[in-house]
């Protein structure tokens, strides 16, 4: 008799390969199926997440918070136990249940709200792996619908074409000609004679 651990050796790839293929039902069945015969474990923490990510994708907001919801419970729990960083799939459940409940309130029009969430989520979580992730949502709540900021000064490059900027790499890169664009312009110009002056 094989273990039940071996049958689900790949358990969130199999999800994500599902969630991919719009298949949520058969996803859902892999995962309850694993979780009734292994148990609460870190795996099926991520294969959790996937869930949410993938309801997340199809913006089935609701389902999306209540996989993310699950999959936060669980981590929590396993986190009594094991530490996040020291886990495989922890962080990955962790984080992913932590980024979809706040994408899932932006959706919902409360993007305020998903970025206190971020903060609370950051002082609790900020010393581990999750520091980086939290941080990159908070940028896209924050930054989304707002102008990219104004770069103050790019120094010696300010202004330059790319050619200037890097000519050793550019010069290796286009030092013949190419046989397979006509017109390619020699050693070091393009057909049309260069990127600048």
């Amino acid at each position: 008799m094989v273990p039940a651990l071996f049958l689900f050796a790949s358990l969130v790839n199999d999800v994500r390969g599902l969630m991919v293929q719009h298949d949520f039902a058969g996803a859902e069945r892999a995962v309850r199926t694993y979780q009734a015969q292994a148990g609460a474990t870190s795996e099926l923490a991520a294969a959790l997440s996937w869930l949410a990510r993938g309801a997340l994708d199809a913006r089935r907001f609701d389902q999306a918070e209540a996989y993310a919801a699950e999959t936060r419970k669980l981590a929590l729990e396993l986190l009594r136990t094991h530490k996040l960083d020291g886990d495989r799939w922890l962080p990955t459940a962790l984080g992913a249940s932590i980024e979809v409940h706040a994408q899932a309130l932006a959706a919902h029009g409360e993007r305020p709200e998903a970025i206190a969430f971020l903060r609370q989520q950051l002082d609790l979580f900020g010393a581990t792996s999750l520091n980086e992730r939290i941080r990159k949502n908070m940028n896209l709540l924050t930054l989304q619908g707002n102008p990219a900021p104004v770069l103050r000064s790019l120094g010696r490059y300010a202004g330059t074409p790319q050619r200037r900027q890097f000519p050793d790499l550019w010069r290796q890169h286009h030092s013949h000609a190419d046989p397979h664009r006509p017109g390619w312009g020699g050693p070091f110009l393009p057909p049309w004679g260069g990127f600048g002056s």
